[in-house]
């Protein structure tokens, strides 16, 4: 049956509709397929930092770096959340030093550092002030002579040439310098890494209360204020040593001589009759030149 068309007043015009165009988005309203992750976000897993991708920064007001990322927070070794507050946009390899800055190096000496001024604070609460003698046996008996040479510095010796043989010779002193020097490596090959921290620590904690005996005897009261002044002077001993801060260079020999030749920087400084001030501008004028030292002579043994 013919379809019946609807008749047409003579009155009224048809206009013809334009047929609808195609919509083809302009390129900027393309949304490309992300791309592929690079090998260094790769690295940075989530156990790291926690870091978000970006598109490259192209244009006019765009600085041009290739592979960016905004890092919001690093993660310590301890699962401990570190802010970075506001999140900063940088390149992702930036970003991939930063975190390890901070866990390998940052983390551990706050940690040391917090630890410190928490004792510290305690050893006022248990006396806000200088009181109590030591017993004038004691003092007689470590401060005791063999000749000019005090007994208390060949026992030092002895101690640190001890030290030192294990730190070179024994099992346990590898495991120390295998963590030093890199820790997951040293984990990788069956070192238990805690253990040997927690004996690190423990072996440091019995010189340092053998070093406040020594100290106690010379001052003769109870004072917690007097190991203040010894911070900077323990840090100096040790770079000038050729211990590394990063860990995993270090020997007990460098670091007696690196104390013997603090000592005698300041005692040149009070026979000079200089003031207090240039201890400190000497002691830190010591470290800046022996990291120095340390550097160049490394890169010149790498090259």
């Amino acid at each position: 049956m013919p379809r019946l068309r609807p008749s047409i007043p003579p009155d009224v015009t048809v206009i013809p509709l334009p047929r609808p165009r195609p919509i083809i988005p302009s390129p900027e309203e393309i949304i490309a397929e992300p791309p592929a992750p690079s090998p260094c976000q790769l690295r940075l897993t989530t156990e790291i930092a926690i870091v978000e991708p970006l598109p490259r920064i192209t244009g006019a007001n765009g600085c041009g770096i290739e592979d960016p990322v905004r890092l919001s927070a690093v993660m310590t070794k301890d699962k401990v959340r570190v802010a970075i507050t506001p999140p900063a946009t940088l390149r992702c390899t930036t970003a991939e030093a930063l975190a390890h800055w901070i866990r390998e190096d940052m983390a551990p000496i706050a940690a040391t550092l917090a630890m410190y001024i928490a004792l510290q604070g305690m050893s006022f609460l248990l006396r806000d002030s200088p009181d109590g003698y030591i017993n004038f046996a004691v003092t007689e008996w470590i401060n005791w002579q063999w000749g000019p040479i005090p007994v208390a510095f060949i026992v030092l010796v002895a101690v640190a040439c001890a030290a030192e043989y294990m730190l070179r010779k024994s099992k346990a002193g590898w495991r120390l310098r295998a963590v030093g020097s890199d820790e997951e490596s040293a984990r990788r090959t069956g070192v238990r890494i805690d253990r040997t921290f927690v004996a690190g620590y423990i072996v440091c904690s019995l010189l340092t209360a053998m070093g406040a005996v020594m100290l106690m005897t010379q001052i003769g009261v109870g004072d917690p204020r007097q190991g203040v002044n010894y911070t900077l002077s323990s840090i100096t001993a040790v770079v000038l040593g050729g211990t590394s801060l990063k860990g995993g260079r270090g020997t007990f020999i460098g670091t007696v001589l690196g104390a013997v030749l603090l000592t005698e920087v300041l005692n040149a400084v009070t026979f000079l009759g200089l003031s207090q001030t240039y201890q400190y501008v000497f002691q830190g004028a010591l470290i800046v030149a022996a990291a120095l030292i340390y550097s160049a002579a490394r890169k010149r043994v790498g090259a």
